[in-house]
């Protein structure tokens, strides 16, 4: 019964879920010697499983790694799991996998952060913009929302813009939520029509994950909204979580998972192991992202700040992933495009002008007709018929000159 119900969406299956509140609660006040003793139990019993797999825990996990060998890293038990697509930040899709552990505490560790701020997540009424994709792009007729549930109000980030900020702001004030949940580039262009039209919106909380938040934010909430704003950071790997405070400064969950900072002589990279997912064992999972704002980069202090005691001001690597076209809506959502598209090893976004977009894709060796058509359907429920689309096909990602393959590239601002 516990299983069936996990399995029709319930990410706060009791007990499991209240027993992973109390964890984090006691987390929370642990010395740092009580850490590190804990991160070692997990480590041990990691270790263990990951030999019973075949798995090198000692060597470090790429993204490419869990690309071209999946299965290498899925570990299957009669504990319950489940699966899910990613394209991440990077445009290369992956395939994980989370036991329901993972996904529960998960959940536990979200709603803990932002009870923090004084807000039961569980009981709130929340107006979401994000990357929902209900309603067709070239739509511009109201409603740009819709109520999920009673408690939930999701609106269309892409279609908000000045000529529908008037309906969007009425229907955001009468619904009066507790939690504005946003993406940070959906989270500007609100606040700025807020503040253009004067209208009084009155949250309890702002909260954001998913991507990079510019540090401005922190302070513009405030004094748009009165409330705090509550940015979290995680990846679709689920390898390690970190939460900002009302003053931007970001603390890691040393529960959730180990983290490192200065693997490899590379300081600053984030790598994480995650403590709670058999399902895919992961280990020293390097994530591509960069920690900014540590005052001294020496490990003893790297230390301090991957075990939680020291606090860091972001994470770098994620910005610039949203398109503005010129009458003011935004595209964003671009990492959500190349996922569950088998075939497919690597996809980006390059703009090319104000109304044009290419469509980069690195074949895989099982691409079909398929496998396009599954990009361009994804393609289709973000970007409005006038942006002109034309796909490219290459044998190896895009590149910045620093290395990077962002899986959104604005040649016309280069």
């Amino acid at each position: 019964m516990l299983i069936q119900r996990w399995r029709q969406g319930s990410r706060r299956l009791f007990p499991l879920y209240e027993h992973y509140r109390t964890q984090l609660r006691k987390a929370d006040v642990m010395a740092r010697d009580e850490r590190i003793r804990y991160r070692d139990v997990h480590l041990k019993r990691l270790r263990s499983l990951a030999e019973l797999a075949g798995i090198d825990f000692d060597a470090t996990t790429t993204k490419t790694d869990v690309r071209e060998k999946p299965e290498r890293y899925h570990r299957r038990s009669w504990w319950p799991s489940t699966s899910a697509a990613t394209g991440g930040t990077t445009g290369a899709p992956l395939v994980v996998h989370r036991t329901l552990a993972s996904v529960v505490y998960e959940q536990a560790t979200i709603d803990h952060v932002v009870a923090l701020h004084g807000v039961d997540l569980r009981n709130a009424r929340q107006a979401v913009f994000r990357a929902d994709s209900f309603k067709a792009p070239d739509d511009r007729t109201a409603p740009f929302w819709y109520d999920a549930s009673d408690r939930k109000r999701l609106f269309s980030s892409m279609h908000l813009n000045a000529a529908s900020a008037p309906a969007i702001l009425a229907a955001l004030a009468d619904f009066r939520p507790d939690i504005l949940y946003c993406y940070p580039s959906a989270l500007e262009l609100l606040i700025a029509h807020v503040r253009d039209r004067q209208v009084e919106i009155r949250p309890h909380l702002v909260l954001t994950s998913s991507e990079y938040m510019p540090a401005a934010l922190f302070d513009a909430v405030r004094t748009t909204f009165d409330c705090p704003l509550l940015d979290y950071y995680g990846q679709a790997e689920r390898v390690c979580f970190a939460s900002a405070d009302a003053a931007g400064a970001y603390h890691f969950r040393h529960d959730y998972g180990m983290v490192e900072l200065d693997r490899g002589g590379t300081q600053g990279i984030v790598v994480g192991t995650n403590f709670h997912n058999t399902a895919q064992l992961l280990p020293h999972y390097d994530t591509g992202d960069v920690i900014v704002g540590v005052e001294q980069e020496a490990g003893g202090l790297l230390e301090d700040v991957a075990l939680g005691l020291a606090p860091f001001k972001g994470i770098a690597g994620r910005a610039g992933e949203r398109m503005v076209l010129p009458d003011g809506r935004q595209i964003i959502g671009f990492n959500h495009m190349p996922r569950l598209v088998p075939g497919a090893d690597f996809v980006q976004f390059l703009r090319t002008g104000p109304h044009a977009l290419d469509v980069h894709v690195v074949r895989g060796a099982s691409f079909s007709d398929a496998t396009l058509a599954a990009i361009e359907r994804n393609v289709r429920l973000k970007v409005p018929t006038e942006v002109t689309t034309r796909y490219i096909f290459g044998d190896a990602p895009l590149r910045t000159p620093r290395g990077k393959s962002p899986i959104y590239i604005d040649t016309t601002s280069q």
